[in-house]
């Protein structure tokens, strides 16, 4: 039988055991409760930033995109100049019609051949499209007002057709090559992203036999134009786009880590007069989405 002085022993020595175990839970939950702040503090910034960056996000200024609200009367004279014109590119009734501008052309004619498809960035050239805005309210609060409007757009012209000359096949047809617009400066990913999320974003593309030729929006590219710009076409969504997948230098030119695609892509670079450039807008860019600009991982050893 144990003494009274065991007895207090081995219940002072329980006592401190509980009370050890106590304080590991206490700091268990004291470090869960901290990391889960920061986790919260870190993803707020970026949560906001993506939001800010979407299809959905028409809460913005309208300013921000639309200097003048055209009247209807501008609107239809667009649309029948695009009839007329007949261009493959905005067919009647299509959902964002274009009248391209042939005489501003610039033509390139860069080649990159890869997987056995062979792309062609042809040429720059200026439009104007015929957009439904949301010019007041918000679809959020239900009050959304939208109109069509006449926006000016840049375009680039990039053609992908198979490298052994024959037609294309539903197979080739399936392929769905996403628009990653590059800005040096920015880690790719992140200018991909925050480029293709502009709500007024106007990409169009249409085939024939041989061909598929694509009309890609770098409207919002202009405003960096005294930067090294460039456009990547490849099969990967932005997400994919890594230091795994792409290495840069140090002023910012972005190429593909050939042995890391198994899939077609390209990748081209193309010039804006300076003058386009607007230091402004890109702090209020920069501010508004977020854009990251840590891109030093990039770097090819």
């Amino acid at each position: 039988m144990k003494s009274n002085e065991q007895m207090i022993t081995e219940v002072t020595s329980q006592v401190a055991l509980k009370r050890k175990e106590i304080k590991k839970r206490r700091i268990r939950f004291t470090a869960f409760g901290i990391t889960v702040v920061l986790l919260l503090t870190a993803m707020i910034p970026a949560v906001t930033a993506a939001r800010k960056s979407t299809l959905m996000d028409l809460k913005r200024d309208p300013a921000s995109h639309i200097e003048r609200l055209p009247d209807p009367a501008e609107v239809e004279a667009l649309r029948a100049q695009i009839d007329a014109a007949g261009d493959p590119f905005s067919p009647a009734g299509s959902e964002n019609p274009v009248l391209l501008d042939r005489t501003s052309e610039i033509t390139y004619g860069s080649t990159v051949i890869n997987h056995g498809y062979v792309f062609i960035f042809r040429s720059l050239i200026d439009g104007k499209a015929i957009l439904n805005k949301t010019v007041a309210g918000s679809i959020f609060d239900g009050d959304a007002v939208t109109q069509d409007t006449v926006e000016y757009k840049k375009y680039a012209v990039v053609d992908v057709m198979r490298e052994d000359g024959k037609d294309l096949t539903e197979e080739d047809l399936q392929l769905w090559f996403y628009m990653h617009r590059l800005v040096a400066g920015y880690e790719p990913w992140s200018a991909a992203f925050c480029l293709a999320c502009e709500p007024y974003t106007c990409d169009l593309s249409y085939a024939d036999a041989k061909t598929v030729h694509y009309l890609i929006d770098i409207t919002d590219m202009t405003i960096f134009a005294d930067r090294t710009l460039a456009l990547a076409l490849a099969t990967c969504e932005w997400t994919d786009l890594d230091h795994d997948v792409m290495y840069a230098n140090k002023k910012g030119n972005f190429a593909f880590h050939e042995n890391a695609l198994q899939t077609p892509h390209a990748l081209f670079y193309f010039d804006l007069p300076d003058s386009s450039a607007d230091a402004d807008a890109v702090k209020r860019f920069e501010k508004t989405h977020g854009l990251t600009k840590r891109f030093s991982k990039y770097y090819k050893d």
